[in-house]
């Protein structure tokens, strides 16, 4: 399995596996997950592709409707992202329109936590200065102050209204893990869930083990997102990948396959 690059945008739309090194983890688990999940993709009519992550915000734009507005560490209109340490998974269809997306952000920070990085703004501006209102956060769920070194945000998901049927809200986000894990050894993988996500019933998906209260985004002092903090370390999803490759996809591709018979 190296990696490629999208919008109906231009760019190497290589299938993701093509070049996809796996140099970490428990390689083997990691990989029979990978083929099962592209399988399942495909036959759901989607060709899976790696892009910049810039391709996220010019989705976004475009799709802004349908998704709304999507985690600031994500969006390269707030802060530029370093290319060596994000990846940004495209759908598209056997027409070649878009269809899905989910991106990843990898931080590697030494001995600081999660929740030094949230403080510093670090989570969103990186190396540079941040600006003086800009995006803050606070943050006081427990896991923020244990997860620490090598770990990713794994967010940014976005499925056609055409293409919501196909669970990839189960599937996507396991695939964007297991990325984060194979090429750069994250120790732990995060997310945010919005109240409204949770109300959507969409938490059931994601299978993190820890769900703690709470986090708030501020733009220039005002909240824009509240929810959970969602977390896992390393051997929590490669046992949930593996369990969900066993036994969730067959679940939902024999759902699907029986529905069109």
């Amino acid at each position: 399995m190296d990696r490629a690059m999208g919008s109906n945008c231009t760019a190497d739309r290589r299938p993701f596996l093509e070049g996809l090194r796996l140099d970490y983890g428990n390689v083997p688990a990691l990989a029979r997950f990978l083929l099962s999940a592209d399988a399942y993709v495909q036959r759901a009519g989607i060709a899976l592709s790696f892009e910049p992550i810039t391709a996220l915000a010019e989705l976004n734009a475009a799709q802004y409707e349908s998704w709304g507005r999507f985690a600031p560490q994500l969006d390269t209109r707030v802060a530029p992202i370093p290319a060596a340490s994000s990846y940004c998974l495209i759908g598209r269809s056997d027409e070649g329109v878009i269809v899905a997306a989910q991106a990843g952000r990898v931080y590697d920070v030494g001995n600081k936590t999660l929740l030094d990085i949230a403080l510093d703004r670090s989570m969103y501006y990186g190396d540079l200065a941040p600006p003086a209102n800009g995006i803050t956060c606070e943050l006081t769920a427990p896991g923020a102050r244990t997860i620490r070194g090598t770990f990713v945000y794994s967010g940014g998901l976005w499925v056609h209204p055409d293409y919501r049927g196909y669970k990839l809200d189960a599937v996507l986000p396991r695939v964007s893990r297991c990325i984060a894990v194979g090429r750069w050894n994250a120790s732990y993988t995060y997310s945010f869930i919005s109240q409204e996500m949770i109300k959507n019933q969409l938490l059931p998906f994601y299978e993190y083990p820890r769900l703690e209260p709470s986090y708030t985004f501020y733009e220039n002092g005002r909240p824009i997102y509240t929810g959970l903090l969602m977390w896992m370390d390393q051997a929590e999803l490669i046992d949930d990948a593996d369990h969900f490759g066993r036994h969730g996809l067959p679940t939902i591709d024999g759902m699907f396959r029986h529905r069109d018979r």
